[in-house]
């Protein structure tokens, strides 16, 4: 990757990633601390900064580690040692130690760098704020900066020595030649001084001639050096003769807090301080200084003037004469003192007559107080979402008062964060020195463009200056996703690979690429409990890539969602980006495999019962499913011809009398230990009879028995409808007469449910000379009386079952016929139906309700799912074909055509 600095190469890594669960969970690793995380250091030197690594489900294998600053790779940090690698234990720590060196041109000041460690395709970051110090080091300076000395004499000046950054140690002090060498004789005491702590250290030097140094004027340096440091101080000596001699003498004086030393003259008047107008852009803070001095005609005069403070820089001296300002060529300046020279009758001598007296008004003008600005860089590009710094630089001029600083030029601009704002601040704000850091946060929905920014400076008594900034907002890399489906079915079992497939589409944003984790969360954004998917994350290269993924449950999935169907999200995301779309999961799974073709299930006491025959060995049998420890048992099993009158159809519970009825022709049949074993009440075959017929006649040929309201019921559906009651249990029947409308024959009665004090069924009519029509039968037990009439359905479909839903107050019908559709109806007194449909659904022939939800079934397999008796979600359980469905104990369970199917 361009622009980052590595450390650790990988060598290899040991992160499995489970593709699908019940396997080792993945092994994980979290850079959980860096110590400092606020290192300081100084150019050139190195700081070590100790890692912490922790893992939650242990890691072995080699990280490697980079550090960037805005992306970029900082060429003046180096890092080191080259390679490590980890073993983090489960749930335990490592910690590593890590060298930062840092060159010796590093910028100074705080640096927000990025410290990532990266193993396989993960990645952790930790921020890190390095600063970079100038190294130790000291100034010099002298009080004054002139002096004079005769031969054979000394003389004294003030040395001040500050440390900088921490310096601290011996500086050795000499005397070496400047603009002019050293004279011999002329040397400097003492030839150090010691350093020992943050404070300013003052020292008396004295600067000794011996009586053959040559006279003259000198412009030398003083030295200190310690290690590879060295700092110099200007120094200008004039070494005069004990007689005076040079001409003219001296003379010494002050005028508004400047000594004046002449050499070569005398005063004869002054020295005095004038008010003068500077010239713009200067300040003359001591006025201009006016004397008059008498030299030998046509003779030099060599002034020094010593100035309270430091001499600051771009100060010049000028000769003020006739209301104009000139140079004075020569003069030199350094530390607090100004030494030039002026020649009787020379250009700088005020009366312009070699007369040997000269008239000198002279002054030191400093520039006036001023600062500008300047940025680097001068244009930034920043992300949506993204930040970035500008340093904003003060070039000052006379000037150490505090600076205001603000951004100004778009109304996005704001100094809080916010998704549609471009937040900034300046670190420090005000100014107080030479640099500040602006700091830029472009919030997530901030348009993308170029926006011309203004940094502006205030201070008091200054004009405000300004520097111009170029933002660019790029767009956000991102991605959106699309799924081939909105629901999937599933089962619980962790390693189920089937029709649990969906597939993702990703579709990419100004080059998005990377790692997207995947999960499933509900409405709230948390994740949904035992459901999951595999793979967890996708490595996304391109747009319109697509991925396939498995939707799984496991055994701590909630009852929450039985029937209707788990309604939750599939969340991609990476970093900041996270992108939801809407999926409904359900989850249907086979319960054992059986040797039946089961025709109906019930639910009671704790249990579901399926009863059913087969038709390819003849065999009756009953099993037993319990949703508390998911067994599956065969309680009953008989070879039906030569034994029992009858194959099983339906069964059922009497919660009254605690006892289960299972029925099929003529066959009755009784539990009383919760379908543990069974009774045959009716319908064993008599031996002394050559055949059932023969020992039944008619029979009673029975195909659904239900309890209902307070009773047993038990009919067939044939076109000789046959009609009975048990209120015992099951063990004695009495019959009912069905009706014989006028105009009709052999109606056919189906499902059956109770409201209002009536029963209903839903069936068939057979009018004289036509086909079967849908009708509804309704009884009334107290009065024994029958209300029949045909009712409409869509395309003449046939009704097949039907139930009472108290928390709607409406009935629900289903029906259909093979090969084609199937419909579904409802209405709230039984008479007056509404159908939807048909739907592409073979032949809907049961139907249960619980968990708020309606469930139907059909003979493919496939379900009819609504939580409001309007709208209906068809699902494929991949069970099998479906003749029955029951809720029980918080699940649904339907019949197949090879094994039971429970959701969830």
């Amino acid at each position: 990757m361009v622009g980052i600095k590595r450390l650790w190469p990988l060598a290899g890594l040991a992160l499995l990633l489970a593709a699908c669960g019940g396997g080792a969970p993945p092994q994980d690793l979290t850079l959980s601390g860096v110590s400092p995380n606020s290192p300081s250091v100084a150019q050139g030197g190195s700081v070590t900064l100790t890692l912490t690594f922790t893992s939650q489900n242990g890691f072995q294998g080699t990280v490697s580690l980079s550090v960037t600053k805005d992306g970029q790779e900082p060429s003046w940090l180096t890092l080191s040692p080259a390679s490590k690698s980890l073993n983090v234990p489960k749930g335990g720590q490592a910690q590593e130690t890590l060298q930062l060196q840092v060159a010796g041109n590093a910028p100074t000041g705080p640096h927000a760098l990025k410290l990532r460690a990266t193993y396989g395709d993960k990645t952790a970051e930790r921020d890190l704020t390095l600063t970079v110090n100038p190294p130790p080091s000291f100034a010099l300076s002298l009080n004054p900066s002139s002096l004079s000395v005769q031969q054979g004499d000394s003389a004294q000046t003030a040395l001040t020595l500050t440390p900088q950054n921490g310096f601290t140690g011996t500086v050795s002090l000499s005397l070496v030649a400047g603009q002019d060498g050293v004279p011999q004789g002329l040397s400097l005491s003492p030839q150090s001084v010691q350093v020992t702590g943050s404070s300013p250290v003052n020292q008396t030097l004295t600067l000794s001639a011996s009586a053959s140094t040559p006279t003259g004027t000198y412009r030398l340096r003083v030295r200190g050096t310690s290690g590879s440091l060295t700092q110099e101080a200007a120094l200008t000596v004039t070494v005069s003769a004990p007689s005076g001699g040079g001409g003219g003498g001296g003379s010494s004086g002050s005028a508004g807090g400047v000594q004046v030393n002449l050499q070569g003259g005398t005063f004869t008047q002054g020295p005095t301080a004038q008010n003068v107008p500077p010239p713009q852009g200067f300040q003359a803070p001591y006025g201009a200084i006016a004397f008059t001095a008498q030299v030998p005609q046509g003779g030099t005069l060599t002034v020094t003037l010593t100035f309270p403070s430091p001499i600051p820089q771009g100060a010049v001296l000028k000769k003020y004469q006739g209301n104009a300002w000139q140079d004075v060529p020569g003069a030199q300046l350094s530390g607090n003192t100004a030494t030039y020279q002026v020649q009787d009758g020379g250009p700088l001598d005020g009366d312009g007559q070699q007369n040997g007296q000269v008239v000198d008004p002279v002054a030191l003008l400093t520039p006036a107080p001023s600062y500008t600005l300047s940025l680097s860089p001068t244009s930034l590009t920043v992300q949506q979402g993204g930040q970035g710094q500008v340093t904003v630089s003060l070039a000052r001029q006379n000037f150490t008062g505090d600076v205001t600083l603000s951004l100004e030029g778009s109304n996005l601009l704001a100094t809080s964060p916010a998704p549609d704002k471009i937040a900034w601040s300046f670190s420090p704000n005000p100014a107080t020195g030479d640099q500040a850091t602006l700091t830029l946060q472009v919030g997530q929905s901030v348009t993308a463009g170029d926006y011309a920014l203004t940094v502006r400076g205030q201070a008091q008594g200054l004009e405000d200056q300004t520097a111009t900034l170029s933002l660019r907002v790029q767009p956000q890399p991102s991605f959106d996703f699309s799924l081939d489906r909105s629901s999937v079915v599933t089962r619980q079992d962790p390693n189920y690979q089937g029709n649990n497939r969906i597939h993702l589409t990703f579709t990419t944003q100004n080059g998005f690429q990377g790692q997207v984790d995947l999960s499933l969360v509900d409405e709230g954004g948390n994740p949904v409990q035992g459901l999951s998917l595999s793979p967890t994350s996708l490595n996304v290269t391109g747009n319109g890539q697509g991925f396939y993924v498995y939707v799984l449950a496991d055994d701590t999935l909630p009852l929450s969602g039985a029937g209707k169907g788990y309604a939750v999200r599939l969340r991609a995301s990476s970093g900041s980006i996270v992108r939801e779309q809407p999926l409904t999961v359900d989850v249907w799974t086979a319960v054992g495999a059986a040797d039946l073709n089961f025709q109906r299930v019930a639910y009671g006491n704790g249990i579901f019962v399926v009863a059913g025959s087969n038709g390819y060995d003849e065999h009756n049998r009953i099993y037993v499913y319990n949703p508390a420890d998911r067994s599956f048992t065969n309680v009953y099993d008989i070879y039906g011809p030569g034994n029992v009158c009858g194959g099983l159809q339906d069964v059922t519970y009497d919660p009254v009398h605690q006892t289960w009825v299972a029925v099929g022709g003529d066959v009755i049949m009784v539990s009383t230990d919760n379908a543990q074993t069974w009774q045959l009440v009716r319908g064993a075959k008599d031996p002394n009879y050559p055949s059932c017929s023969a020992q039944y006649g008619d029979g009673m040929g029975l195909d659904r028995v239900r309890y209902v309201n307070d009773r047993l019921w038990a009919w067939n559906d044939r076109e000789t409808p046959a009609l009975y009651f048990s209120q015992d249990g099951g063990y004695t029947w009495n019959g009912i007469a069905t009706p014989q409308p006028n105009g009709y024959f052999k109606p056919s009665l189906r499902g059956m449910a109770y409201a209002n004090g009536k029963y209903l069924w839903v069936g068939q009519v057979n009018p004289i000379g036509q086909y079967g029509r849908p009708a509804v039968f309704i009884y009334d037990g107290n009065a024994g009386t029958w209300f029949v009439t045909e009712i409409n359905t869509p395309d003449g479909q046939h009704l097949m079952d039907t139930l009472y839903v108290p928390e709607w107050s409406k009935f629900i019908a289903v029906g259909g016929t093979i090969p084609y559709w199937g419909i579904v109806g409802t209405s709230t007194d039984g008479v007056t139906w509404t159908f939807q449909g048909p739907f592409n659904v073979n032949k809907i022939g049961g139907l249960a309700y619980g968990n708020g939800a309606v469930v139907a079934v059909s003979v493919t397999g496939t379900a009819l799912v609504s939580t409001d008796g309007q709208n209906w979600r068809i699902v494929e359980t991949h069970c099998g074909g479906a003749a029955s469905v029951a809720f029980g104990s918080d699940i649904f369970a339907h019949t197949s055509a090879g094994a039971l199917c429970t959701s969830p």
